[in-house]
């Protein structure tokens, strides 16, 4: 009888951890920019972004943590902070 409590002894089993999966956007840096709370930030703060001479694009630091954020990258986004903070 002490089989009884396990799940899978009738060929059943349950699942007791919820697994969220957020979709991931599929954000371009060019369409990041355009954004009008990127453009407004971009107007408070002009020094926060320059484009190379091969057309990349660079930004601050609070840039980059909101285009992470938006993209929905967890581990990079913690592991540009602790970068920064260090």
């Amino acid at each position: 009888m002490s089989g009884q409590s396990k799940a899978n002894i009738f060929g059943c089993s349950s699942q007791h951890k919820v697994r969220v999966d957020q979709p991931k956007t599929d954000l371009t840096p060019e369409q990041f920019l355009e954004l009008k709370e990127t453009q407004d930030y971009i107007k408070l703060h002009p020094d926060s972004i320059s484009i190379g001479d091969n057309g990349e694009i660079f930004c601050n630091d609070d840039l980059s943590i909101r285009y992470l954020h938006l993209l929905g990258n967890k581990k990079v986004k913690k592991a540009l902070r602790k970068a920064l903070e260090s």
